[in-house]
């Protein structure tokens, strides 16, 4: 052993003759380690119906305050002359975020900006520019499920299932125990059994499990974050993954669909200031098992979905610019205001395979309830939308050819919303799952923050 620790290619001969020649010495009761899919043992657990009390706020003592007072003085003064000056202080300790214990496992690579999901399914916190970091659930940013029962000429009951669900032929659900209190997307059914769904959380990873929602149908979401072991060029990308896992345990088909929808923005004054454009587009995806044209052409590896480009909107006192500072894409008002126009892009896009039906609507009014009652109608009749119904007036179509090296078919339905309003958009992905199977639906979510 000494002789091989001295001399590294010696231990790689070691190895190597290790992997050929079989063990004797493994004991019988070794046990493999748990597969990829598997949820860890070890992972934090809650029931999405929990409710708890918010964190207790951190304190000091008299005498640790009375030594911390210069500090905390020169602390105030700073933070008050940044906001005075129309700038957010790097360090603010006397307005700190309290979110309260509402938390899950953040999506982004390392140093790519974060975006937070709730343990409830809420996407609830923006931290994708350097010093801001926001606490704010966007209601239209959600995932919703569709499930019917397949008509046949033999339908037969499902198996193991109460009395009570044996006439559940169709439901549809947002998949967040937490509701809007009110807007127009309250007219979507929130009514989701949360005391039957679990959250597990292991960074980078997390699973939701939604029991209930269709009888003997369980429903797995894995949300991958891509930080990798000795990989830092996929480590720090902005983009996270998720793969939902329906599983038939019927005794007849059924039609599953996951609806994926997302606001152009992060649900901040700057949503409804006009100007954003949400453009769809089609990629083909270059894998090991469909690397041929021949199979992208029969759409058995692409990628559909929607580009959000915002036009973030942040305004500045010109007064209060420090002199010799130069800077950009800036728009001066008559009130002596200066407007700072930054880039702001986010992409939502589902796979699309050969059993696969990816439908897209590329821009719909989050703030008007037209528009919310017409999403879910069509969501909730068969699991598909149609983007011909969502042309509106206040928008501009036109065309323009799929990005990222795709075939270069032609798509539509770009559009440009007044101000005053939010627009949003929404991705679904179809699949019929046979008796006793189970197929997954992979959605993607990423983000561009110069």
């Amino acid at each position: 052993q000494n002789t091989n620790m001295s001399d590294p290619s010696k231990d790689t001969d070691a190895a190597e003759h290790a992997e050929a020649v079989p063990s004797t010495s493994t004991p019988s009761s070794y046990a493999p380690p748990p597969s990829y899919d598997a949820i860890p043992s070890c992972a934090w657990t809650r029931q999405l119906h929990l409710n708890f009390q918010p964190h207790r706020e951190f304190s000091v003592s008299l005498w640790e305050g009375m030594r911390l007072a210069g500090l905390g003085y020169r602390m105030w003064r700073y933070s008050k002359r940044e906001r005075a000056s129309g700038r957010l202080p790097i360090m603010d300790p006397f307005k700190g975020v309290l979110p309260g214990p509402i938390m899950g496992v953040p999506l982004g690579g390392i140093g790519a900006g974060t975006i937070g999901r709730g343990w409830q399914g809420e996407f609830n916190k923006w931290q994708l520019q350097p010093g801001e970091v926001h606490v704010r659930a966007v209601n239209a940013d959600q995932f919703s499920v569709f499930i019917q029962k397949v008509p046949s000429s033999s339908s037969s009951e499902s198996g193991g299932g109460s009395s009570s669900h044996k006439s559940i032929d169709k439901v549809s659900t947002v998949l967040s125990a937490r509701s809007p209190v009110q807007g127009p997307l309250c007219q979507w059914n929130w009514k989701m059994p949360a005391k039957s769904c679990k959250y597990h959380a292991l960074y980078p990873r997390a699973w939701t499990e939604y029991e209930d929602i269709f009888p003997n149908v369980r429903i797995t979401c894995k949300q991958i974050t891509p930080v990798i072991p000795h990989n830092y060029r996929e480590s720090s990308y902005p983009v996270a993954v998720f793969e939902w896992t329906i599983e038939n345990n019927n005794s007849y088909e059924i039609d599953s669909s996951i609806m994926f929808t997302w606001q152009n923005g992060t649900g901040g004054p700057s949503d409804q200031h006009g100007g954003h454009v949400n453009m769809p587009f089609t990629m083909d995806l270059a894998t090991d098992e469909h690397a041929t044209t021949q199979s992208n052409e029969n759409g058995e590896c692409r990628l559909v979905g929607v580009t959000l480009k915002h036009d973030h909107v942040t305004r500045v006192k010109e007064s209060n610019i420090p002199e010799g500072v130069k800077y950009d894409n800036h728009i001066k008002k008559p009130n002596g205001d200066v407007e700072f126009r930054d880039p702001m892009c986010f992409a939502v896009g589902a796979k699309q395979s050969r059993d696969t039906t990816v439908t897209s609507i590329p821009s719909w009014e989050s703030s008007s309830m037209e528009h919310a009652i017409r999403l879910w109608k069509q969501f909730s009749n068969n699991g598909e939308l149609s983007p011909s119904s969502f042309l509106h007036p206040s928008s501009s179509s036109s065309s323009h050819p799929s990005s990222g090296g795709g075939s270069g078919a032609a798509v539509h339905g770009d559009a440009a919303f007044r101000p005053g309003t939010k627009i949003a958009a929404a991705v679904a992905n179809k699949v019929r799952v046979p008796a006793g199977e189970k197929r997954t639906l992979v959605f993607v979510l990423s983000w561009d923050v110069p």
